[in-house]
């Protein structure tokens, strides 16, 4: 598959979020200052998807005037979390309204309709691998003839109170207290583990062009039998069924999920090295946060970026020196590589990116 146009917003700069049960730095494009939030008619996820659709607006426009076009949200979830009435609110944190936009598929509809990809809507929320699963399902509408392209945008907000809460209680979400006693985001170290939360978007258009800005070779999706779904299998069965499917001969270079909590560490680094022996792998979550569902798209364009500039950025605040789960910037020549992915519920991707 052909990617004509790829897009996204994160930040690795930091907001201290100070109305949540653990308060925490996080990689805020958007935070709950913004008025359109304050009104209470407005969430994080709309304005994240607002500014992505004005950058790339005429562009999609263009490639939609011909053919048929459709569109799948990938959202994380059904209904996007921290907007929960039953809760009282801190007293900083915006308007709370029943929000009927914030029911992702309802949302999915005014956003298709804005840019006109009508000839299929959808929406994906197997959590971090939405993107992902959006891309497998655009794989099948492609190749069977039923439509011409198919627009990807992926979008959560995991710096809500309901994210931080649950992140922090399972030892996920680095805190501010976490922080004051020297601890750092950080994957495939032994000192450092976890992630500080961060909310952005990723935008991509498939279609079966010959050139683009970047190309999908192969993607699969896979899932283990585990007693927790929240956690992985430390044989990291779920990736290595995903990998099983791809063809990894002379691909040296990888962008893992890396979250870098203890279970994920354990398992996505066995599946690696029991898959691949010679490689580079990198994670971008410690430098611009664990965004959810948005993972899949913003990671995607940011390793589109490395391949093209020859560089694969360092794994931040790793305190041993790394070669293979990079530790610092390293110069790569390969132009191929895989991205993994992993979510709750035991689901797992691996989809196969060139330039």
């Amino acid at each position: 598959m052909n990617i004509s146009i790829l897009d996204s917003l994160s930040t690795e700069e930091l907001t201290r979020l100070t109305s949540v049960s653990y308060e925490s730095n996080a990689h805020a494009v958007v935070n709950v200052n913004h008025p359109k939030v304050q009104s209470g008619y407005a969430i994080i996820a709309h304005i994240l998807v607002d500014q992505l659709i004005v950058q790339n607006k005429e562009m999609l426009m263009s490639e939609a005037s011909t053919g048929k076009s459709g569109f799948i949200l990938a959202c994380g979830n059904t209904y996007w979390s921290g907007y929960d009435l039953k809760r009282k609110a801190p007293a900083n944190f915006p308007i709370l309204k029943p929000i009927a936009l914030a029911t992702t598929n309802i949302y999915a509809g005014r956003v298709a309709q804005s840019v006109g990809y009508t000839d299929y809507i959808s929406t994906d929320s197997t959590s971090c691998v939405c993107a992902y699963n959006a891309t497998f399902l655009a794989k099948a509408l492609l190749d069977s003839g039923m439509l011409d392209r198919v627009l990807i945008i992926a979008v959560e907000d995991a710096t809500s109170g309901d994210t931080i809460e649950f992140f922090s209680k399972y030892g996920g979400n680095i805190s501010v207290a976490d922080e004051a006693v020297g601890k750092l985001p950080s994957a495939f170290d032994d000192i450092n583990t976890g992630f500080r939360v961060g909310n952005g978007a990723g935008l991509f258009l498939l279609d079966k062009k010959d050139n683009g800005v970047a190309q999908i070779e192969q993607i699969a999706m896979a899932a283990e039998r585990w007693s927790s779904p929240i956690g992985q299998d430390p044989a990291g069965t779920g990736y290595i069924r995903a990998l099983a499917q791809i063809n990894t001969e002379d691909v040296h270079i990888i962008k893992t999920h890396g979250t870098g909590t203890p279970s994920n560490n354990i398992a996505e680094r066995v599946a690696i090295e029991s898959t691949f022996d010679n490689f580079v792998a990198t994670s971008y979550k410690a430098a611009i946060g664990h965004t959810m569902g948005a993972n899949g798209a913003i990671e995607l364009d940011l390793i589109v970026k490395d391949l093209k500039r020859g560089v694969l950025s360092g794994i931040k605040n790793r305190t041993t020196k790394d070669l293979k789960f990079v530790s610092q910037d390293t110069i790569i020549t390969e132009k191929t590589a895989i991205c993994l992915g992993s979510s709750m519920g035991n689901g797992y991707a691996a989809m196969k990116v060139s330039v």
